[in-house]
């Protein structure tokens, strides 16, 4: 839709008891990620839908505000294992460190 706004791909539960973040270039990646897993019912599974625009940027600094809350807080980039994966992970590193999540602990 021209005009419309870029968000993120939700599959998870979003509320107390979150700590682990785990995010994918597409939806299909981030349901394929909790089913291999087994569906990690501390973990919100997200997914950029394979851009990163002011919207997606903004709704993955409150979903690290709200992880960071926690102890265990932790992070995943499932990103494609090519050039433009690379870049997704990068720039994922630098929008959580810029959230107050500098470190990686998974």
């Amino acid at each position: 839709m021209k005009g419309g706004t870029k968000t993120l791909f939700r599959f998870g539960w979003a509320g107390k008891g979150v700590c682990r973040r785990a995010v994918t270039e597409a939806p299909i990646d981030a349901l394929s990620l909790a089913a291999i897993e087994g569906v990690h019912p501390d973990t919100l599974y997200l997914a950029m839908g394979g851009a990163i625009g002011p919207g997606t940027v903004a709704t993955l600094h409150d979903t690290i505000r709200a992880v960071i809350s926690t102890q265990d807080a932790r992070r995943v980039a499932a990103t494609d294992a090519n050039r433009a994966g690379y870049c997704f992970a990068e720039r994922l590193t630098e929008i959580a460190s810029e959230a107050g999540m500098a470190d990686w602990r998974d």
